[in-house]
């Protein structure tokens, strides 16, 4: 994508004229080396792979959905709970080496402050609940702890421990604060957040 061809990020990029009323559909299959030129990636396997695929997206929805849940109501919880699986992703932050990068390193003579200066200690690496993958790819522990609710709905197991997560030795401050966010991490106590999730 990057005429450089340099960068983290890569997309396909179509250009596709579509008349009132009409659809187009694009293919795309992802694969560790080139197809030679006798296969078929686009052939009869790939109908029956996709069509598997949302069979088995259709059963698993339906087997998390009650069943005294309208057919439109069910059609949004389904978009819901997929954005919110959609939304995970792996989240790497180094206090210590963003503070030094920014000479705002509390350990090092001559630091200016700055924000987050006091969480030097922060070193997340881990699979997180994000507010937006898209547009917010950080995660925040207000969001966090309500992403939680509907998570344990398919996923019991992740949304326990995203809480969890927020209290481990790596995240929570040795004054007892949770982070808050990447942005400004001295926001958020647990005693409100916990609060507030209560009443």
């Amino acid at each position: 994508m990057n005429p450089g061809k340099q960068g983290t990020k890569v997309a396909a990029h179509y250009r596709v004229k579509i008349d009132a009323g009409q659809s187009k559909v694009i293919r795309l299959r992802l694969s560790k080396s080139s197809p030679d030129r006798k296969s078929e990636p686009f052939g009869k396997p790939f109908d029956e792979i996709f069509t598997n695929r949302l069979r088995e997206a259709d059963e698993f929805y339906e087997s998390v959905t009650p069943p005294s849940v309208s057919e439109d109501a069910a059609r949004v919880m389904r978009q819901a709970l997929a954005g919110m699986l959609w939304s995970k992703q792996f989240f790497f932050f180094d206090g210590d080496n963003w503070l030094d990068e920014h000479h705002s390193n509390p350990l090092h003579s001559g630091y200016r402050n700055a924000r987050n200066s006091e969480w030097f200690h922060m070193l997340n690496h881990d699979i997180i609940s994000m507010p937006d993958k898209w547009e917010y790819p950080w995660y925040a522990a207000w969001d966090l702890a309500f992403h939680t609710l509907p998570l344990a709905i398919v996923d019991p197991d992740f949304a326990k421990e995203q809480m969890e997560l927020m209290l481990r030795a790596a995240y929570l401050h040795p004054n007892g604060q949770m982070p808050a966010y990447e942005w400004n991490s001295a926001t958020s106590t647990l005693q409100s957040m916990l609060g507030r999730l209560c009443f």
